[in-house]
């Protein structure tokens, strides 16, 4: 990205903005995440020179406007100019996949005062149930 014109954002390494210059007349930020990128521009037609120069230099795909990214479905209000990120969609799909469909929401996962001690846990912990934790732990971390 530095080649391009590029500098990383101070605040998330995944962010790249390129500051308007001759080429590019307005700004554009891009955030890179594996196989996901996104592209923000104030200025369609610059935006439009940058996607086409970039789809020239690598494999890809113009996915046109964004509707998902990383999760997050994205609701545009062009009008407005608003966006919302909205991750109920997500949820429903880490819930289906740990069998979660039909639990109810309690404030609480124990009942208040229960103390827990090493006597609680077994003397070997199934490496299935541990697995499953962890994949649990990995997805609610993403909300």
């Amino acid at each position: 990205m530095k080649s391009e014109g590029f500098k990383q954002s101070s605040f998330e390494d995944s962010v790249w903005i390129r500051k308007a210059d001759e080429i590019l007349p307005h700004d554009v930020i891009m955030s890179a995440h594996i196989d996901d990128t996104l592209i923000l521009c104030s200025d369609l037609g610059t935006m439009e020179k940058f996607k086409s120069h970039m789809l020239a230099l690598f494999d890809g795909t113009n996915e046109g406007d964004v509707t998902e990214y990383l999760g997050c479905e994205v609701i545009r209000d062009s009008t407005a100019k608003t966006l919302h990120l909205r991750q109920s969609a997500y949820i429903r799909k880490v819930l289906a996949h740990h069998g979660f469909t039909d639990a109810n929401p309690v404030k609480t996962p124990m009942e208040p005062g229960v103390r827990l001690s090493k006597r609680d846990c077994p003397e070997v912990v199934d490496p299935a149930i541990q697995a499953e934790y962890r994949a649990i732990v990995g997805h609610v971390s993403f909300m």
